[in-house]
Formats: C-alpha cells, structure tokens, sequence
C-alpha cells in the first residue's frame, strides 16, 4: 500500500470544501466551451471593463531554445470523471509545451512512479510523459529547476511514496503563482522519479496539470466610477466614500474568477459570532446601485443580478470586514 509523506502543502482529492478557480488566462488558442449558465440583462454602463480574453490553451511553445521540446495535450482527469460523473469536463485539450532533458530518451508510461495527488475539480485537465536518463537525479532535478525559472516557476512543495516502508518514488511540484493543486493561469508542473534506477537508467516523468476555468460574464463586473459602499454584515452597516479603498476593492472584484465545481482545503475556523456574509452596495455615478454578497473565503462572490459564483479571495473578504473592525 503507497504511503504519502507531505513536505509541503497541496490540495489533494478527498479534502472537504467547495473551490474556486482563479485568472482567466490570455492568449491565442480557442476556449472550450463552458456549460451552459443562465442569461440576464446586461448592464451597459461605458465604463465597466470589457471582461479579459478568453482563456488560452497553448502554453511555453517556443520557450524551449535549449532542449527538445515536448507537447504534452492535457485531457479530462480519469479519476475526476470517476468521482464527479454529473460535471461537465472542459471540451478541449490543453497542451503544454514541456523540455526535456539533453540526452533523455522518452519510454511508456511507468506506473510506479507515485504523484502527488489529484485535485477533484471537474474542469481539471492533465498528462504525463516519461522518460529515462543515464545522468544522475540529482543533476537531472537540478536541471529542471533551472529551467523552471526561465519562466517564472519555483519548487513549491515535494513528497515521497512508499510502500511496506520504503521510498518508491519522489515528486517535485513546480508552480508559478499559486499553491499546487490551485486554479490558477498557470499549470502545474510534477517532475517525478522513480526511486531505483532500471538498467543503469534514472527514470523520471514530467505531469502537466491545469484547471479550465470558464470565462466570467460580462455583467458581473463593476463600473469604476464608484463614489460610494453601504456595507451590511447583517447586524450593522457601513458606507465608505475613501477612494482608495474603493478602487482597491472594485479592482479586487473584477479579478476574480469563476468558481469551478471542486474540492479544497477549506477556510479557516469560524469562531462563534464571526462575520460570515457581507453584502456590500456599490453606487456608480451614475445609473442603478450594485449589490455584490461576498462569503468568508472560499464562499462563493455574487455581483448584481447575476448568478455566477465567482471565487473569493482571502484579500477581498480583509477589505470588507476590515471595515467593521476597530481602527
């Protein structure tokens, strides 16, 4: 039976509360197509901001000027369809251009080599290559670091599996703005290693996994001529007229993402009579007030009439409670 030791924190399947996805991304490639969401009117202000492009598919092609470089297509997670049979998976691959290692000859996939775990999301996507090296894991982990940092990566966390007592394998997770197992614009990237070499062979394998977040509607982002915040926390109200922090937090709201249907690590304990909902009255200079209901961390952020669940940040909820806390 594989036993996983943790070095650093990751969002593993099984965990217990409902998640978010983070920035839409930007560049050239065709967005899959979200599920279907419900219409509303659209407010048509001239100053709200036109909603980021879509979503992007294709990422680090061309990056590679030093190496082999790799397309690894991401598809829907296996076990997250197992898992989440009722979620719509997104309706195309990403691909990941991935390096490889000078000298390494690629080979089938090697089911003992151990990951460190997959993120129930339903928009989740991944792959894996392997290949082996006559070079050391030392030299080889060195390596990828390197070049993980020509494009802004570091090595965020790493772990081992075991079995009946022994190591069996490694993983390195490399991330670039976010906590693995995150939505974020970027994938993540798993170098892993088997633990024994095969034949005088270091075996290794490169994961690729990325969360599709769906574009985030129009109407769900604020104009930023603001004058004004009414804030109610259900017991007391708030207005604030301080520029600056209005202009904070309108920006905080316009970048968050959609929420995608998933599994996380959860908020922080709640203490008996904390603040667990807000909804904060936003009014433009012009035109009709905008009620956005924001819930303590990872609940769900509505804006206006709209629907959709945006993801809320632990910076956004800061902001609005901070209003009530004594100064």
């Amino acid at each position: 039976m594989a036993k996983f030791v943790w070095v650093a924190p990751a969002l593993m399947a099984g965990l217990a509360a409902i998640w978010g996805g983070n920035q839409p991304l930007a560049g050239a490639a065709s967005p899959a197509q979200p599920p279907a969401r419900a219409q509303v009117q659209t407010r048509t202000a001239p100053d709200i901001p036109a909603p980021p492009p879509a979503p992007a598919y294709t990422f680090f092609h061309g990056r590679w000027p030093r190496s082999v470089s790799i397309p690894l297509a991401l598809h829907p997670d296996t076990l997250v369809a197992q898992r989440m049979p009722d979620v719509v998976p997104p309706s195309r691959a990403v691909t990941v251009y991935l390096p490889l290692y000078p000298g390494a000859k690629r080979v089938q996939s090697v089911p003992e080599i151990a990951d460190m775990g997959t993120p129930l999301d339903g928009d989740l996507v991944d792959g894996s290559l392997y290949a082996e090296s006559p070079a050391s894991e030392a030299s080889i982990r060195a390596w990828y670091v390197k070049e993980m940092q020509t494009i802004g990566y570091t090595l965020s966390g790493q772990a081992e599996a075991a079995r009946y007592g022994q190591v069996t394998s490694r993983a390195y997770e490399f991330t670039k703005r976010g906590i693995p197992g995150n939505p974020t614009q970027f994938p993540d990237i798993e170098l892993r290693f088997l633990e024994q070499p095969h034949g005088g062979q270091t075996v290794f394998s490169l994961k690729a996994s990325f969360i599709v977040v769906p574009p985030r509607p129009r109407d769900t982002y604020l104009s930023t001529d603001i004058t004004r915040v009414v804030l109610d926390d259900g017991q007391r109200t708030q207005t604030v007229t301080d520029h600056a922090w209005i202009s904070h937090v309108v920006a905080e709201i316009n970048q968050l993402p959609v929420q995608t249907p998933g599994i996380s690590s959860g908020g922080p304990a709640i203490a008996a009579g904390s603040i667990t909902t807000i909804t904060a009255t936003f009014y433009p200079a012009s035109g009709d007030p905008i009620r956005v209901v924001d819930h303590i961390y990872f609940g769900p952020v509505t804006v206006g009439t709209d629907p959709t669940g945006l993801a809320g940040t632990e910076a956004l909820w800061s902001a609005l409670v901070g209003v009530f806390q004594p100064r």
